[in-house]
């Protein structure tokens, strides 16, 4: 299995060592490519979790993604980033206004001519 890592090159040796203390495969470098052998055993699923499980540990899952190709894994870089708070209250129209005609002593809404 192999993992891209050509967006997040900073992080290449903390996943590589990550992925050794968590996973016990074998990784070999190749370029922005880490290759794993995991030997008779299938562990690409325990990679991937991993794989998430670094970027939550170091605080880049908003800002990065796993995707998943049959055999080979990639971190990329998010397209579009979350909305910040702009801090308004939204507030819902009031009973009478809504519903003015359970409420017959309040004016009535104004004609829209």
């Amino acid at each position: 299995m192999t993992v891209d890592l050509s967006q997040i090159k900073n992080e290449k040796n903390s996943i590589s060592d990550f992925l050794r203390s968590r996973a016990k495969v074998t990784i070999t470098t190749r370029g922005d490519f880490l290759v794993l052998d995991f030997g008779e055993e299938k562990l690409p699923k325990k990679v991937i979790m991993l794989l998430k499980k670094f970027l939550h540990q170091k605080s880049l899952e908003e800002t990065y993604r796993v995707i998943v190709e049959k055999e080979a894994a990639k971190i990329v870089k998010q397209k579009h980033e979350k909305r910040q708070n702009t801090g308004k209250k939204v507030t819902s129209p009031s009973p009478y206004d809504k519903l003015p005609y359970y409420f017959p002593n309040r004016p009535s809404l104004p004609s829209r001519d």
